[in-house]
């Protein structure tokens, strides 16, 4: 089905679609932050993150990304939770982030964070 939501792992391929979306929703300075991030992480950063793309029709539509704390590696963050505004309300931030939370169980978490902020600026 051509409109399926997929979930995979991020390629370097897709770092530009996900800072596209971090600049439309919040600010380009946010998405150089975003881009520096991912490719650091894509270089073998430790500790290492694992981040999540999301497409639908071929298109990324999200994403959203997990690292271990660096004050206890046993508890990871949740970061750059970021769908298109086009497709918010989809269910697509929910559907990365349980992705998340099930890897990071997987690989030994003992519990998962996540912030918040009402920052959007649409």
């Amino acid at each position: 089905m051509k409109n399926r939501l997929k979930i995979r792992s991020l390629q370097r391929a897709d770092i530009e679609a996900c800072c596209d979306i971090v600049e439309r929703n919040y600010t380009e300075k946010d998405a150089v932050a975003a881009l520096k991030e991912m490719r650091t992480a894509l270089d073998g950063a430790e500790p290492q993150p694992i981040y999540l793309v999301a497409e639908k029709g071929g298109e990324k539509v999200g994403f959203a990304g997990t690292a271990p704390s660096f004050m206890n590696r046993r508890i990871y963050e949740i970061f750059w939770v970021n769908v298109h505004t086009d497709f918010q309300g989809q269910k697509i931030g929910t559907k990365l982030i349980r992705d998340l939370v099930a890897i990071a169980f997987e690989r030994g978490a003992e519990s998962v964070m996540l912030t918040a902020t009402d920052k959007l600026t649409t």
